[in-house]
């Protein structure tokens, strides 16, 4: 017999960061790829992100802004594109919490040995609201 609860957690602005940051250089490539970035007025210093984070570690965070990705040329859905912004990234942990808890715990960790599995599983509960690629 066991227990469930629910737990409130607020991520900060640089740990959505580093996920996205790691997801864009490795993660997503095989299924995914950026064609366009929606800016914001905003820019990541407002955002409380240390150093200089690519625009697609950033642009998402902000209030209006999103990275556009689009299906990879040899993935099984290549015409789609994709909005990826605040709403999507709340939605995205939201149902990631529910459905793979152990990812949000590598989150709440920052488990190295799984972090570039994670932020891939996190972009994808972002876009589909579940795990689609692997």
């Amino acid at each position: 017999m066991s227990f469930k609860v629910q737990i409130t957690h607020m991520f900060d602005n640089e740990r959505i960061s580093d996920l996205l940051i790691t997801a864009f250089k490795g993660g997503t490539n095989s299924w995914a790829r950026i064609v366009d970035y929606r800016y914001s007025k905003f820019k990541p210093t407002a955002l409380s992100i240390s150093g200089r984070p690519p625009a697609y570690g950033w642009v998402p965070l902000t209030p209006d802004g999103a990275v556009l990705m689009a299906g990879s040329t040899n993935g099984p859905i290549p015409e789609a594109i994709w909005t990826l912004d605040r709403k999507a990234i709340s939605h995205g942990l939201s149902v990631m919490a529910e459905k793979r808890p152990d990812q949000i715990s590598n989150i709440l960790e920052k488990n190295f040995h799984t972090w570039t599995r994670t932020s891939d599983i996190f972009v994808q509960f972002c876009i589909f609201g579940k795990v689609v690629y692997g």
